[in-house]
């Protein structure tokens, strides 16, 4: 159903769809985020030509688009205040509780259901003390992650060919990694990225960094309680 739909979207080939969902190739990022969109667009198709349980099966797939969409917003849209990531952050929180209790992990493993609502609090948490400390002061959702902690990683992958190290192999591994990453960070022209992790255009962009938001995220300009409120 979920291939189906996709092939009804304007801009989408039958070819570009299997491209999309095989699942031989997880680890593309701007793939993944490009299907992640489009599932969300799903909800723009008529129900026309539609039976019973393709209108069922159709809805089910909008409730996903819909939570979908309002995770990967948070990190693509360069324009989004914080008010709004908050916003939208709560409204997801609040779909996936009610879905988790009508079905269970029917709808998504328990794990994945704990990791969600766990990043959404500690990003409210985040917010709520960064306003005690300093209000003035901007929060960036980008860097509430791993991302600088996965370049290390890929970076001491990628230092030999041996990737199986011991301690003090691993040590130095680690050490000539810091040595990179801090050249890279004084010459960032010199650094050309990972393909796999480069997002441009349309779909956002991955590992994007506080100078390229464009978003007011004044922590001082945002009510949480609202947010919280609002998001329901």
């Amino acid at each position: 159903m979920l291939s189906q739909s996709l092939k009804k979207l304007p801009g989408l080939s039958s070819q570009e769809v299997d491209i999309l969902i095989d699942p031989a190739d997880h680890q593309n990022v701007p793939k993944v985020v490009k299907l992640l969109n489009r599932i969300s667009d799903i909800s723009t198709l008529p129900l026309v030509s539609l039976n019973p349980a393709q209108v069922k099966a159709h809805n089910a797939i909008v409730l996903l688009g819909a939570i979908l969409k309002a995770l990967i917003q948070l990190f693509t849209d360069l324009t989004m205040t914080l008010t709004h990531q908050l916003k939208s952050l709560s409204m997801t929180s609040h779909l996936c509780l009610a879905q988790m209790f009508m079905h269970g992990t029917a709808f998504i493993s328990g794990q994945l259901y704990h990791d969600v609502q766990a990043m959404i609090k500690n990003v409210f948490f985040c917010v709520a003390k960064q306003c005690l400390l300093n209000p003035l002061s901007g929060f960036y959702l980008c860097q509430v992650g791993d991302d600088r902690l996965e370049n290390v990683f890929g970076t001491v992958c990628t230092l030999t060919h041996d990737r199986n190290v011991d301690a003090l192999q691993l040590s130095d591994h680690l050490a000539a990694a810091g040595e990179i990453t801090s050249i890279l960070s004084e010459h960032p022209e010199w650094d050309r990225g990972h393909r796999r992790l480069k997002l441009e255009g349309a779909d956002g962009v991955d590992h994007v960094n506080p100078a390229s938001w464009k978003g007011d995220v004044i922590t001082g300009n945002v009510s949480i309680q609202h947010c919280w409120d609002k998001g329901r």
